[in-house]
């Protein structure tokens, strides 16, 4: 789930603050402090930052303001390491967010390899960059017999002149095949696939005339060739990405094969950002999900996740009951993704998994969703599965906001004595302070007891309540 404008560019904020605070070398407390603000402001969802039109922007929007100092700090890392975009997924953790934060800020890097392949190298998996420079094959630059043919597709106004220059262009490719010309393959194939979308409708005499000229020159070891030009980090050139998408399932089944072969994380990452967006072999991906080695299943629920792929809600929904929690953490993360209302009732379910990250990371994906709200039982549950007091406090937060009746039973019963001093002191004010404001009648004699709680900020903050 992506964070709103507003959520987004509060995190774009404490990045640049972050780096503002290591580039001034400041303290180690306030760097912490502002740290800490990072982490909690980029636990809600994807956020993309875009150097563009002279600033920085958050989920496309407007540019940020760049009179801030802090904002500037970060432009210039930006522009420093040459990054046009840079995607923060939900799931990117505080060691993540310390490597991006020491890259970023690094003026004078001791190697000359790119942001994105040291981060990759460093363990950077759910933060993707999308830099400016590429060293990739330019496929629309080649002027050669295959950009001679694929010109001439445009000028085929009648079925027999497609069909004669289709001929051509097959024959042609099965050359270049022959021969291994990786990039002169993909410009026909490419050129093809435009003449296809250019011919009009599904009704069009042309367009069948270009349909098969494509299918006939891509065969399995013609997608091959042109998964060949993959580069290994970043983001394909667009025509290779145009191909693929074109290709469909059988680049989707390369795709894969390369995705599980791969053994270095940036070329893993910038196949699966491919994958997702060639959408392609879903079904393969579904059964997947039922393969013996769990990294193939881990890897197979993301990407179903990414690609928002509903035929796969089931399935997904099946891995929360397998044995390993890093899967039941992909699929409650899939789940949110396609965001279905029986897809989030299936993470909701989560909250109460015997895994303690897999619990948090439901009621992080559940928390700030506008389409779905919590029930009080699956709050309550968490709350008594969890024993750290920053997590518990969010928990309540969310359980008092709830606002039903059953919501104030349940606060009155982590009230009673027999819990109530389970709980940290800040947990026990925001519990007093809840049934305060949903049920001042019920909060009396509980006010009246914490005045002598062993805590002062409990006991003064039970007088003002009991006061007001």
């Amino acid at each position: 789930m992506s964070l709103s404008t507003e959520e987004a560019r509060a995190v774009v904020l404490s990045l640049a603050n972050v780096i503002q605070s290591l580039n001034e070398q400041a303290s180690g407390a306030s760097r912490q402090q502002l740290f800490d603000r990072l982490c909690a402001s980029a636990g809600g969802g994807r956020v993309e930052i875009t150097c563009r039109g002279g600033g920085l922007c958050a989920q496309g929007d407007d540019p940020i303001e760049t009179s801030i100092p802090a904002v500037q700090a970060l432009q210039a890392a930006f522009e420093r390491h040459a990054i046009a975009a840079l995607v923060i997924d939900w799931s990117t953790t505080p060691e993540e967010l310390t490597v991006l934060s020491r890259l970023l800020s690094d003026r004078a890097p001791t190697t000359v390899e790119p942001i994105d392949t040291r981060a990759h190298a460093l363990g950077c998996w759910s933060i993707v960059f999308r830099l400016h420079a590429t060293s990739e094959p330019d496929i629309a630059a080649q002027v050669t017999v295959a950009h001679a043919l694929g010109a001439g597709t445009a000028a085929c106004a009648s079925v027999d002149a497609a069909q004669r220059l289709a001929a051509e262009i097959v024959a042609e490719a099965r050359a270049l095949l022959l021969a291994g010309d990786a990039v002169q393959v993909t410009r026909l194939l490419r050129d093809v696939a435009r003449a296809e979308e250019t011919s009009g409708t599904g009704t069009s005499p042309v367009r069948p005339v270009w349909e098969r000229a494509f299918n006939e020159i891509a065969t399995r070891e013609c997608v091959e060739l042109v998964a060949s030009l993959l580069p290994r980090s970043g983001m394909p050139a667009p025509d290779l990405l145009a191909v693929l998408k074109r290709v469909g399932d059988a680049a989707g089944n390369v795709l894969l094969g390369k995705l599980f072969a791969a053994s270095r994380l940036a070329e893993r990452r910038m196949l699966y950002d491919t994958i997702v967006h060639v959408h392609a072999a879903v079904g393969d991906l579904i059964r997947c999900l039922k393969h013996a080695q769990w990294h193939v299943v881990r890897n197979a629920a993301l990407l179903l996740g990414a690609m928002q792929e509903r035929d796969a809600e089931g399935p997904l929904s099946a891995l929360l009951k397998h044995v390993d929690p890093r899967v039941r953490l992909a699929a409650v993360a899939a789940l949110a993704q396609v965001g279905t209302p029986t897809a989030l009732a299936s993470v909701e379910m989560g909250m109460a998994d015997a895994d303690t990250t897999v619990r948090r990371h439901c009621f992080r994906h559940l928390r700030h969703r506008p389409d779905f709200n919590i029930g009080v039982a699956a709050i309550s549950d968490a709350i008594d599965l969890e024993a750290d007091s920053d997590a518990q406090r969010d928990l309540f937060l969310t359980l008092v906001n709830h606002g039903s009746p059953n919501a104030v039973s349940k606060l009155v019963r982590f009230a009673s004595p027999s819990r109530f001093q389970l709980f940290a002191a800040p947990v026990r004010i925001i519990i007093l302070e809840g049934i305060a404001r949903l049920r001042p009648g019920s909060v009396v004699p509980l006010l009246r007891a914490a005045t002598a709680d062993q805590d002062p900020l409990v006991s003064k903050r039970a007088n003002e309540l009991l006061a007001a």
